[in-house]
């Protein structure tokens, strides 16, 4: 605007600003005077730009600290050169930090250091209950402690810098380069002065470009400075470090540990471990516990400084401090809780313990018994007050922990505190009010029981009247139900009359009075045992003697029957030696002891006649010995009026006579021989309908083994020599063709099982083996063979799979002649695989070196060389393996054991069948070896045996060996 003022009135000439002619512009005074005001312009902005990067290098780089932090709170900052005794806050205030950044707690995936710390946490404090099953403390079945590390988290909580320390680095980078880009793209003034002139474009002054060399270095020194006092940053975030078990510490897991504890100091729980974070824990620990983290919360905003000079930065540590501190408020909280809860636990056990107490003592007692109880319970009630008394005392000391911190309660909490301590009086008048109450209840009682006895008294002499004369009022059969029931009516009067006189006795004792004789009684009861006895059993025998005789035959069980009678005999026999002064009722007793003496001359008849085992043709059989038809399984049951056949009929016939009851009973014990094969028959094949083939799958074949095959031949051999055994049985004919029949179906499923097997064994062995493409090309006529019988062999054990029923496969037809060709192809694959391993050995014969299986992986893989690797160790002597190189698999080197190298003298290719380079490859060490000797002798010779420590290094070891033998044999 200057030069335009001054110049606008020069009008046309040196200096006319309304000049349009390019030609005359640049030869005039005033394109000189604005090229002077354009060089002006350009050198000041230059030094502009070079003073203002001098300053903000002064500004970044002139003061170099030097940091020394020992703690977070310990930071000590000077300046290099500067002199010792120069106050720190005077540095601060003369070159103070430059940058601010502030130190947060955020989680952050766990390093290795840190996975050892949590590993220690771990350890340290270990899962625990948290207190919600503990009524189940006596549970055996709770899982050991394991020493296994559980998996780490995926984050924790870590001291970090809000912002990226590094990012500062950039930052000034950023403004360094932004502030020299500011200065660029400033018109030259001769455009706007001379605005009839045209300009292809718009000129700038030139400014300083961010590649020359001083900008250059200002920006690498800012970056050196600021990279050096990122250092310090790191140190002082390192210095929280000794913070991180605190930090990492689960607030959860440790209060679960401490409540642990805390319930160890009662005994409730059991620890096995013997840590310093494991013994019991007492109100007063607990409360010192509680101060102690209400102080370190203290402690933590105290001496840790809201913001911290660090070299050039200022580090805000607020993040930080408010975190441990809340931290260690929130354990406090939690220790307060437990506090709480054992207090509340320990009141709740008093009101329990003295709730059952007062609840037992204000039981109405109904009898003696309970009298007598309560007042013994009340003598015990001292030792238990003891124990519950205890409790109030730790109770009381968690409430007086809770009162010394000034922590509020609620009301129910205290009312159940004075409700738990005012128990024992409660109590105490209690006791004194039950026992005035057990006074008078036992004068009740007492005169109760004297009324009772006088009844019972009367009871018994009417039920002694009953007794005398039952023999004199029962002196026949007639009415038997009725006697019978009779008896079973006054015994058991006997037996509750008995359990009556012994409670009263009982209870004698308990009032202190004389024990009343009740030996009359007693007496009663034995004398009438035998008439009890008697009358019921004659009931008995008289009706099932009638059902045995007169019922239907197929529906007595003789054995039962057999076992009845010899009862009834024994039990009337048993009453008719007490009968002697009853000379009626003895009568009666011998009567119905003959009766049954009678019957049981036809149990042998009955026994005979149900055996299970008779048929038709034992019918038959005795029919014709008897001379007349004798056919009960003619003459079925129809209805209960109806009942077909009876014994009676028999008896009536005589057949329990001598003479026909041994043609009976020697039919009768060859229908039982005979029933017992055909139940053994019939038990077997039953045994071998559940009997399933287990198949398993077999790899990646896509078919099935057999397993498991050794229960199947072990059944089938006991069941070959019980089926032989019947064979040779006098009594198998009935079953003679069915035992022919069985004994046939079982060898053949030996067979085939055998066949089975030994197919199994073969295909087992060869099927990996001809599933390499390299033997079937080999081996083609033994592949073929064995590909047919693998599919017949995947064939067969389909139809196994599908049908497992051992005995329905095993008898599949055409089965066991398939198996016995497939084992005779078997055969011949197996001796041809012989016969051409035979082969490949005498062409090679270290191949003998080798077993059949691994003589099979090498040719197996013949196509790739280098799978012989594995097996030069057992072909070649300490040879480990040999070295292929390149994609045609040059054999180049062999390597020892130790792994010493020896490079082959002339390289060779593993070229045509694997025995043919073998032999080669033989050839080729044994050429090796020798040439590397000579080479070595010729070495040792050309160098005057001079530096043999050199010498050593360069050659083999079998090669300095020989060498030094070769010379000590000179």
């Amino acid at each position: 605007g200057g030069i335009q003022s001054s110049l606008v009135h020069c009008g046309k000439g040196w200096y006319n600003l309304e000049e349009s002619n390019r030609v005359v512009y640049d030869v005039s005074k005033l394109k000189r005077l604005l090229s002077r005001v354009n060089m002006t312009m350009q050198d000041t902005l230059r030094f502009l730009v070079e003073d203002s990067v001098n300053a903000f290098v002064h500004m970044l780089c002139d003061t170099r600290w030097n940091v020394s932090i020992k703690a977070p709170d310990s930071v000590h900052n000077s300046v290099v050169g500067a002199p010792e005794e120069t106050d720190p806050d005077c540095i601060v205030m003369a070159s103070g930090p430059v940058f601010g950044i502030s130190l947060i707690v955020e989680d952050v995936a766990p390093t290795e250091s840190d996975k050892e710390v949590l590993n220690d946490l771990v350890l340290e404090y270990p899962e625990a209950d948290n207190g919600e099953d503990s009524d189940n403390e006596d549970d055996g079945d709770a899982a050991p402690e394991s020493d296994a590390v559980p998996d780490m988290p995926a984050s924790v909580p870590s001291c970090v810098y809000k912002t990226d320390p590094t990012a500062f680095v950039q930052g000034v980078i950023d403004m360094f380069d932004q502030s020299i880009q500011s200065v660029t793209g400033i018109p030259q003034i001769e455009p706007s002065l001379l605005p009839n002139l045209l300009f292809a474009y718009k000129p700038n002054i030139s400014s300083p470009m961010t590649g020359v060399d001083w900008l250059v270095s200002a920006k690498n020194l800012i970056t050196d400075r600021v990279n050096a006092a990122l250092l310090p940053l790191k140190t002082y975030m390192d210095a929280f470090n000794r913070h991180r078990p605190f930090l990492y510490l689960d607030t959860e897991r440790w209060a679960a540990q401490v409540r642990l504890r805390a319930k160890r100091a009662f005994g409730q729980e059991e620890s096995n471990r013997n840590g310093p974070n494991d013994g019991p824990l007492t109100s007063s620990e607990l409360r010192a516990l509680f101060e102690e983290h209400i102080r370190l919360s203290r402690s933590v905003l105290d001496k840790i400084p809201e913001r911290v000079h660090v070299g050039m930065f200022v580090v805000r540590t607020s993040g930080v401090r408010k975190y441990m501190a809340a931290k260690h408020v929130r354990m406090a909280e939690l220790v307060r809780g437990i506090i709480e809860e054992m207090a509340e636990e320990r009141a709740h056990k008093v009101s329990d313990g003295f709730g059952q107490v007062v609840l037992r003592l204000r039981h109405r007692n109904t009898d003696i018994e309970e009298v007598v109880a309560t007042e013994q319970y009340i003598e015990k009630l001292p030792a238990m007050q003891e124990e519950l008394n205890s409790t109030i005392d730790v109770m009381l000391e968690y409430y007086t922990a809770l009162d010394e911190l000034n922590i509020p309660q609620s009301d129910s909490a205290v009312n159940l505190r004075w409700k738990a301590r005012a128990f024992p009086l409660t109590v105490k008048g209690l006791v004194e009010d039950t026992l005035a109450d057990l006074s008078q209840e036992r004068g009740k009682f007492e005169d109760e029981q004297r009324q009772e006895q006088v009844d019972f008294g009367h009871s018994v002499d009417m039920i002694a009247r009953q007794v005398t004369s039952f023999a004199s009022r029962h002196t026949s059969l007639k009415g038997l139900d009725a006697t019978a029931d009779e008896a079973q009516k006054i015994s058991r009067d006997l037996r509750r009359m008995e359990e009556s006189a012994k409670r009263f006795n009982s209870r004698e004792a308990h009032f202190g009075l004389e024990l009343t004789d009740y030996g009359n009684l007693s007496r009663l009861v034995k004398d009438f045992e035998p008439q009890t006895l008697f009358w019921q059993t004659a009931q008995a025998y008289t009706n099932n003697e009638k059902t045995w005789m007169e019922g239907a035959f197929d529906a007595v069980n003789a054995t039962e029957v057999e076992q009845q009678v010899d009862d009834y005999y024994r039990n009337v026999s048993k009453a008719l030696r007490s009968f002697k002064n009853q000379p009626q009722t003895r009568d009666i007793a011998e009567g119905v002891r003959d009766s049954i003496a009678q019957f049981k001359k036809y149990v042998p008849l009955l026994l005979a006649m149900r055996n299970e085992g008779m048929k038709e043709r034992h019918w038959l059989s005795v029919s014709e010995l008897l001379k007349f038809d004798l056919r009960p399984d003619l003459e079925p049951c129809l209805s209960e009026d109806e009942p077909g056949y009876i014994f009676k009929t028999a008896v009536d016939m005589g057949l329990w006579q001598h003479a026909s009851l041994v043609h009976i009973q020697t039919v009768s014990d060859v229908a039982s021989k005979e029933y017992n094969i055909q139940h053994a028959l019939e038990s077997m094949r039953s045994t071998w309908q559940t009997i399933n083939l287990t198949l398993a799958e077999y790899g990646e074949t896509g078919t099935y083994v057999l397993k498991g095959s050794d229960d199947i031949i072990q059944l089938l051999d006991d069941h070959t020599v019980t089926t032989q055994a019947m064979s040779f049985s006098a009594f198998k004919k009935p079953f003679e063709e069915q035992i022919n029949s069985w004994e046939a179906t079982l060898s053949l499923m030996g067979e085939v099982m055998e066949e089975w097997l030994l197919v199994q064994q073969s295909w087992l062995y060869l099927e990996p083996i001809f599933s390499s493409d390299d033997i079937m090309r080999q081996l083609p006529t033994e592949g073929k063979n064995f590909r047919t019988v693998d599919h017949t062999w995947r064939r067969f054990m389909s139809q196994a799979h599908t049908n497992p029923s051992a005995l329905s496969f095993l008898q599949t037809d055409k089965l066991l002649a398939k198996l016995q060709e497939a084992n005779i192809l078997l055969d011949g694959v197996q001796k041809g695989l012989k016969d051409y391993l035979e082969t490949k050995r005498q062409a090679f014969p270290r191949f003998y070196f080798l077993s059949d299986d691994e003589l099979l992986e090498i040719l197996s893989q013949t196509r790739d060389p280098t799978a012989v690797q594995p097996f030069f160790r057992s072909c070649f002597e300490n040879i480990k393996e040999v070295v292929f190189q390149g994609a045609d698999n040059e054999m180049v080197a062999m390597l020892s054991q130790e792994g010493e190298r020896v490079d082959f003298f002339d390289n060779m290719y593993p070229a045509g069948n694997v025995e043919d380079w073998m032999l080669k490859l033989e050839s080729t060490m044994v050429s090796t070896v020798r040439n590397r000797v000579r080479e070595g002798f010729e070495d040792y010779v050309q160098n005057d045996h001079a530096a043999r420590a050199k010498w050593v290094r360069r050659h083999s070891a079998q090669t300095i060996l020989a060498v030094s033998q070769i010379f000590f044999a000179k």
